[in-house]
């Protein structure tokens, strides 16, 4: 007999399985993250991020900012970050056919808040989300 594995192991395939909800469902390293609409001053800071890089962006023309963008390092590892900025360069060799980035960034931002979302930022920051990418914390 076969042991059991100790835990699910998630893929991009089994999140096109799951029902559509207001969750929102990420993997990282096989591990499924759900997590609930953030509080209204998170969505704030998100938007506030947005718009100065899109003022940058417009002005250099050297690419642009996405919010909670989809992004797809592997099979088992799918994120949806806050804010990213990625170059023009990057994009074009980096979005799948379903329009989900393939490609790491130049910038990723995860707004970190006082809420239980924050376990969630953590375990990013301590995973592949952010590979041969430094990663800085700003609170707010």
């Amino acid at each position: 007999m076969t042991p059991a594995p100790d835990r699910v192991y998630w893929t991009t395939e089994d999140l096109k399985l799951l029902p559509e909800s207001s969750h929102r469902y990420e993997i990282i390293d096989g591990h499924l993250l759900i997590t609930r609409a953030p509080h209204w001053k998170h969505q704030k800071v998100i938007g506030q991020t947005y718009s100065l890089l899109n003022t940058w962006s417009s002005i250099s023309q050297l690419g642009e900012p996405v919010p909670t963008p989809g992004i797809i390092f592997d099979d088992a590892d799918n994120v949806i970050p806050d804010v990213i900025w990625i170059s023009h360069e990057r994009m074009a060799v980096g979005i799948d056919e379903e329009g989900h980035f393939t490609v790491a960034p130049e910038l990723i931002v995860e707004v970190l808040s006082q809420e239980p979302r924050t376990s969630v930022a953590t375990e990013k920051r301590n995973s592949s989300f952010t590979p041969n990418e430094a990663c800085r914390n700003i609170g707010f």
